[in-house]
């Protein structure tokens, strides 16, 4: 379906604009056009009743007015439709058009090209400024359809020689599509927004923008057989860097690392780690600043079919979910959350409070094994809570077993029979109304420090980390 969309722009700009007139200089080989009017003009060319024929493919369009201007072609089309001989149909009220015809081909026959590293010549090849905006589209295609209330969307590339940041934006507006085989897909919005660069091997030199990306869908709906099978009330996502915090990134040898674990496609083994000062490169990285965060609101099973499929309970019609996990970086600071919820299974959170330690530059020459033998984080919070709300009983209902019983029995046969009963006692708190352990130890300990003691005496890590256990054991 997308490479059919793409497909009917690229077919229906495919008419490049330039001189005399223009709409003839680009028309592509083995394509033809008839018009009922034409009017041309030091402004542009605007031509009506327009009928492109080539091979089995035939567009008619009300409407369409050309024009250049310094790099950038315009296009406007008014009520179009495309056929194929086989059926195949597009039609638009409104489809707008800027763009950079040259560059526009680079970048097609690029991403045609598959993934690949991003160096300033490919990041060249992206920069090609777009703008597009689209009213009513409609696509019916091998047995599928697709609809779309309303479009728009911007692209450009900023400091293409240096960090490649794609500066862009998305809206699309009453979406729906039906695959051949009875799949469906409907949402009312989407909105996609992104400053971000597109290279990590690279230091930042414009320090006036901050790196950020936002996603929000709104009512998105999936069905199957022409009934409704799930819902989502919303998704959102969003990411923040300060872009100033990442100077000291810069010498560190971050951006070489980078570019070496890219070209070696994440295969640390090929990368040769003595050329870099990882403590150098942490101690940089403490003092960046970022926060996130990812949440589904409102998703429920509405319909039969995923229980029908996997004969699971816990995929019923009617149950819900909620999600959300969030984090910030503050220096070296890093604080991070976890909520899930469904209703008669389970609602479970977590807070964490990490320390980024500083680390000795005395290990300049040593690999990730030495980062992670020194273990450079320390612990200054945590607390989780679960509440078993039914997860437990269907657990038992579908697999015949008793979970719980066996946690117990692990843990004894680990760390000794007083410790087992007591993460027993506290696991039976969690499936009879909830339960939670918090940590606030005065000043952050080292993950070293927290591990050995809890492999020691339970009483005294309780009073080293500050333990507070609900309900009391």
């Amino acid at each position: 379906m997308k490479k059919l969309l793409l497909g009917t722009i690229l077919a229906s700009t495919a008419v490049p604009v330039f001189a005399g007139p223009i709409l003839d200089s680009m028309t592509p080989k083995g394509m033809t056009w008839t018009a009922e009017g034409e009017d041309v003009s030091g402004a542009g060319e605007t031509y009506t009743g327009l009928v492109f024929t080539r091979g089995n493919w035939t567009a008619e369009v009300a409407e369409m007015t050309i024009s250049e201007k310094a790099n950038l072609t315009s296009l406007m089309m008014a009520d179009g439709k495309m056929a194929k001989s086989n059926g195949d149909m597009t039609s638009f009220e409104g489809i707008n058009l800027t763009f950079d015809r040259a560059v526009f081909n680079d970048l097609f026959e690029t991403l045609q090209a598959g993934p690949t590293i991003i160096t300033p010549e490919v990041c060249a090849k992206f920069d090609a400024p777009f703008d597009m905006s689209a009213e009513a589209l409609s696509i019916d295609a091998a047995g599928s359809t697709l609809s779309i209330e309303s479009l728009s969307g911007r692209y450009d590339v900023v400091a293409p020689d240096e960090n490649c940041i794609v500066d862009m934006e998305l809206a699309i507006s009453g979406f729906s599509g039906v695959e051949k085989n009875g799949a469906s897909t409907k949402f009312a919005s989407i909105k996609l927004s992104a400053f971000s660069p597109m290279r990590a091997d690279h230091p930042v030199t414009d320090l006036s923008r901050d790196f950020e990306a936002d996603l929000a869908i709104t009512d998105l709906v999936f069905g199957y057989g022409g009934a409704e099978q799930a819902r989502i009330d919303s998704i959102t996502s969003s990411s923040f860097v300060d872009v100033k915090s990442m100077a000291a990134l810069a010498g560190s040898g971050y951006h070489e690392l980078a570019g070496d674990l890219i070209r070696a496609e994440g295969d640390v083994n090929n990368i040769n780690f003595s050329k870099f000062s990882l403590p150098k490169i942490w101690n940089a990285l403490r003092e960046t600043k970022a926060e996130g965060a990812f949440k589904i609101a409102g998703a429920e099973i509405t319909g039969q079919m995923a229980q029908m499929v996997t004969g699971s309970e816990l995929l019923a019609q009617g149950r819900d979910l909620n999600f959300l996990t969030v984090y910030q970086k503050a220096s070296e600071n890093i604080h991070f959350g976890l909520d899930i919820e469904s209703s008669d299974l389970l609602h479970s959170e977590l807070e964490l409070h990490l320390v980024m330690d500083g680390m000795d530059e005395g290990l300049a020459s040593s690999g990730p094994s030495a980062l992670m033998m020194t273990m450079p984080i320390s612990i200054a919070a945590a607390k989780l809570t679960l509440d078993d709300q039914g997860i437990g009983a269907y657990a038992r209902s579908e697999f015949g077993l008793d979970h719980y019983s066996l946690i117990g029995p692990m843990v004894s046969s680990n760390l000794g029979p007083t410790k087992g009963e007591m993460v027993a006692s506290w696991f039976e708190a969690v499936r009879n109304g909830g339960a939670s352990v918090s940590i606030a130890p005065e000043a952050p300990l080292s993950l070293g420090m927290v591990f050995a003691g809890f492999m020691g005496d339970w009483a005294a890590f309780g009073e080293m980390m500050n333990v507070t256990v609900k309900p009391e054991m």
